[in-house]
């Protein structure tokens, strides 16, 4: 009897583990997403700037 609380207790012990793991994950790889998202805008404004730049030069 006493084996099974222990187990039990156990049980859900991992349970929130794995649910407050699986929260981070989820809410640390979308905030990676976010973040490469915006690097990436920010590269692809930066290089049309730099593009205009270099053949406003040019031109």
């Amino acid at each position: 009897m006493v084996l099974v609380s222990i187990l039990t207790t156990l049980v859900e012990f991992f349970n929130k583990i794995i649910l407050y793991i699986v929260l981070f994950y989820k809410y640390f790889l979308r905030n990676v997403f976010y973040i490469i998202k915006k690097i990436f805008i920010l590269m692809n404004s930066y290089c049309k700037i730099l593009i205009w730049h270099v053949l406003s030069k040019h031109l």
